[in-house]
């Protein structure tokens, strides 16, 4: 993603609590300080004499069963409260904590069915009301949530844990406007409310608004350092820009304060699989107008420090036409060091053995970083053309090998995010080792559209444009496969990604591509006595031409493996001196969290 692929509908891959709200236990946790130990469920026995049964000290038992949940100890408090709720069903307090202990649990079924049947008997209990709205909520009924949050604000407009709940319901929906409206409301009455400044910040990272969730995490944790919503917040928007030491510490405070934090344990697990040692599996096999590809790559990757990764590198790529077919077996090393999100670095080197020529290694050194919605890189690699089996070392005609194609290239990146906008531009020099020189530049605008709280549609706007600078002052070099195919190209495409999020792991989508390219292609109109073309060439323009990219693809992440997929369907028309392409492309990934 965020960082880290995630597809997450909340920033930490599940639904976000609302803040801890006292309802329902406020008076059971004064209780509690004067109940610390959980020696026995059964009050002390009345004094002999009396005449009064044995009494049970209910609120003692609710204080208990919150503490073990804080301790990760859900189970224990379930059956705590459970046996209570049997000894007294109509007690309401005990209802409301065993309702709102197995919606946190997970249990939003057996919450609701609390709670509708105490809210039956009293339909004024606001309390209830709220942890009922909570458990909607979370079982994602959100119009349901609603409901109940404005049957209480009816009643009592300035409910501020009404009013924090329906914003957070909002929030989950991706109403993130509606949500901080709701949220500036509360603080504007009283602005030391931490569950609205916690949820106002939630509304502005989940929106991408990354400095003004962080400004108001932080003023939580300035009057409340132990408050683990704004620990796990702040974590949360570290892991998405990809700060990870800062992320894992915070995450870790939130944890040693409160095990049972379910959005502090599924940031541990976001972050453990980042760091932790992985076995990764790429396939990628295309076909198209030129010819097949086969690229089988297999990596391990292990972690010195979170901050500092090594890998090891095996790879088989083939490649093929009509006439020829190469094959190469791959190795290779790469390291990566980031000690802050605003800078960090890649190694690679990988060797190649192409028939027919000799051994090269490929490499690529890269710096890059981000800063307060500002992202940047810039490196220089040395390598061979994928894609083409002229360029690979392989046979343009049988029994004639061609030489290996090799490629030095500057490359540079710049980008900006605010909210759900972005900008970007790349830049690109290359230099190849017969003397020509290859130019491109990029610019791309996208746009984040929220439709509901679990599906998102970004168009995207971008422009291309490549150049050779020395081209085809040879001939043989214009009509060698693989070498140079144009003089001059311009995109211009505009797609739309539609992404669905079918679970908290396992999410959907498509990219629709349109665009037009106008390419400047050299024509040799003269030949010599033996058939070779002779220069200079003329270059002409074909008018333009239109293509298209429909990608349909999936995404799931497991606790120990995740895979991904998408299949690329391409289609160039085209025209006066350019040939028609087309390409069909799957691309899998595999990856495994070895213990």
């Amino acid at each position: 993603m965020p960082p880290c692929g995630l597809h997450a509908p909340g920033p930490r891959g599940t639904e976000r609590l609302p803040g801890r709200m006292a309802i329902a236990v406020l008076a059971s946790l004064l209780t509690f300080a004067a109940f610390p130990d959980f020696a026995s469920a059964e009050a002390p026995a009345p004094a002999a004499g009396s005449a009064s049964p044995p009494t049970h000290d209910f609120a003692a038992d609710i204080a208990t069963a919150r503490q073990l949940q804080r301790q990760g100890r859900a189970r224990d408090a379930l059956a705590l409260l459970s046996v209570d709720h049997k000894l007294d069903p109509a007690n309401r307090d005990i209802t409301v904590a065993y309702a709102q202990t197995s919606s946190y649990a997970g249990d939003q079924g057996l919450a609701i069915a609390l709670l509708d049947q105490l809210l039956q008997a009293s339909p004024d209990d606001a309390d209830a009301r709220i942890v009922l709205a909570q458990a909607y909520a979370f079982n994602h009924d959100y119009a349901s949530a609603e409901s109940q949050y404005q049957v209480v604000l009816k009643a009592a407009p300035a409910d501020s844990d009404a009013q924090v709940g329906l914003g957070e319901t909002y929030t989950f929906e991706g109403r993130y406007d509606e949500a901080k409206a709701i949220f500036a409301t509360v603080l504007s009455h009283d602005p030391k409310n931490t569950d609205a400044l916690v949820g106002r910040a939630d509304a502005e990272s989940f929106s991408g608004d990354y400095h003004k969730a962080r400004a108001d995490y932080e003023a939580v944790l300035a009057v409340q350092p132990d408050d683990t919503d704004a620990l796990v917040g702040l974590a949360t928007v570290d892991y998405w820009l990809n700060d990870l030491p800062q992320a894992v510490a915070l995450d870790k405070r939130a944890l040693a304060l409160d095990p049972g934090d379910s959005d502090a344990v599924d940031l541990h697990r976001q972050l453990s699989i980042l760091t932790s040692p992985q076995l990764v599996s790429t396939l990628t096999a295309s076909h198209s107008s030129d010819g097949s590809t086969f690229d089988f790559r297999l990596s391990e990757r292990f972690f010195a420090t979170p901050t500092t990764a090594i890998g090891v590198i095996e790879e088989l790529y083939r490649i093929s036409d009509s006439q020829s077919f190469v094959e190469t077996n791959r190795f290779g090393l790469e390291a990566t060091v980031q000690p802050t999100s605003r800078l960090g670095a890649t190694l690679s080197l990988v060797g190649s053995k192409y028939g027919g020529v000799p051994s090269v290694t490929d490499s690529v050194i890269s710096l890059f970083g981000s800063n307060d919605g500002v992202s940047y890189g810039a490196g220089y690699s040395v390598g061979g053309v994928d894609g083409s089996v002229a360029a690979n070392g392989g046979q343009t005609r049988p029994g004639f090998w061609s030489p290996l194609v090799r490629i030095a290239t500057v490359f540079g990146d710049v980008g900006y995010t605010h909210r759900s906008n972005t900008l970007s531009l790349t830049a690109q020099s290359g230099g190849y080792n017969d003397g020509n020189r290859y130019h491109e530049l990029a610019f791309d605008v996208s746009r984040v559209l929220h439709v509901g709280a679990t599906t998102t549609l970004t168009p995207d706007l971008s422009l291309r444009n490549a150049s050779f600078s020395e081209t085809y002052t040879n001939p043989a070099q214009g009509i060698v496969p693989g070498y140079y195919s144009f003089y001059g190209q311009r995109d211009l495409a505009l797609s739309a990604t539609g992404n669905r999020q079918l679970s908290d792991r396992f999410s959907i989508g498509l990219v629709s591509t349109l665009g037009e390219r106008r390419t400047t292609v050299p024509v040799y109109l003269r030949t010599n006595q033996q058939g070779q073309p002779v220069p200079p060439p003329v270059f002409l323009t074909p008018g333009t031409l239109p293509f298209a990219r429909l990608e349909p693809f999936f995404d799931y992440e497991g606790d120990r493996f995740s895979v991904a997929g998408a299949f690329y369907d391409d289609h160039y028309t085209g025209g006066p001196w350019v040939l028609p392409y087309d390409a069909s492309t799957i691309d899998l990934t595999f990856s495994m969290r070895m213990p």
